[in-house]
């Protein structure tokens, strides 16, 4: 508890938080940036969710999840029943592909107080923990896809302007929010 409280890890939780919202992710580990500890932060927000069409928010059973932050966390799996569904990440921007992941889990972790909390979590919210989980244990969705599935979201846009799009790995510039795996470009189940 106390190494949590540190000076340290609370900077690190908040440069965490400044991460995920500066690129309006719905999760965030510190392996993606570089740091080798066992910590993820998730949110999903109305804005956020409010992206997809009312119908896809239905069938995936999605729900606001407000910031939660997640330190040594360990999994249980509630139901075996495995749903796959199209993910990005911030770690492959631009990029997205099915992934299979189970219907209903449990998580038990620190906050970051350093006391213990436990969540129950379905459908998409157990999906945002469960990609959280792989990056702590080293992989990434193209590690987890079902075969074949992997694909550039932006060809939807390239197509739309007739080629006209610059596709840039120059970093995120100052200004509005960025959307990593944004559905308005998915159009596709």
């Amino acid at each position: 508890k106390e190494e949590i409280q540190s000076e340290g890890i609370q900077t690190l939780l908040t440069r965490m938080v400044y991460t995920l919202e500066r690129y309006d992710g719905v999760g965030i580990s510190a392996p993606q940036i570089g740091i080798p500890l066992q910590i993820f932060i998730i949110q999903f927000t109305r804005s956020q969710m409010s992206g997809w069409t009312e119908k896809i928010q239905k069938e995936r059973n999605m729900e606001v999840v407000p910031l939660q932050i997640f330190i040594n966390p360990t999994l249980s799996i509630l139901d075996n029943s495995q749903i796959s569904s199209r993910e990005g990440c911030c770690s492959t921007h631009g990029y997205s592909c099915r992934v299979s992941r189970f219907k209903s889990v449990k998580l038990s972790a620190l906050n970051e107080e350093g006391n213990p909390v436990e969540v129950t979590a379905k459908d998409w919210t157990a999906r945002m923990i469960q990609h959280e989980m792989d990056h702590l244990n080293g992989y990434m969705i193209t590690d987890k896809m079902d075969p074949g599935t992997l694909s550039m979201d932006y060809w939807n846009i390239v197509n739309r302007r007739q080629g006209e799009f610059k596709l840039s790995f120059e970093g995120i510039k100052a200004g509005p929010k960025k959307w990593f795996s944004s559905p308005l470009i998915w159009k596709r189940s």
